[in-house]
């Protein structure tokens, strides 16, 4: 699963078709009193192939510094929003306004 998009890459210079992925998903809850929410890091690669660089693992892979580059935070119920964790993030990702229009890949 990973979204494609075209990317601002730092310096402003656009790169079209990247290829998103989620590189991990954690829930959280700071304390009792507070709510969930999903921390979500992503990786931006400039297509599939750069991101399968080296094994399928994609250890040597080189990912894009991009201003979208970075750690998401969103609200999270796990009662209502069940499944796949890495599933529920993809889908709130492509809510944020960096994502809108992205497609899965």
């Amino acid at each position: 699963m990973a979204l494609q998009k075209d990317m601002t890459l730092n310096g402003g210079t656009v790169v079209s078709n990247c290829y998103v992925r989620i590189d991990s998903v954690e829930a959280v809850k700071a304390n009792e009193d507070s709510g969930w929410s999903l921390k979500v890091l992503t990786r931006i690669y400039k297509d599939a192939a750069a991101r399968s660089a080296g094994d399928p693992a994609g250890s040597e892979a080189v990912h894009l510094h991009t201003p979208q580059y970075r750690e998401y935070k969103f609200d999270y119920d796990p009662a209502s929003e069940k499944g796949n964790l890495i599933a529920v993030a993809y889908s709130k990702l492509k809510t944020y306004e960096d994502y809108i229009g992205a497609s899965d890949v």
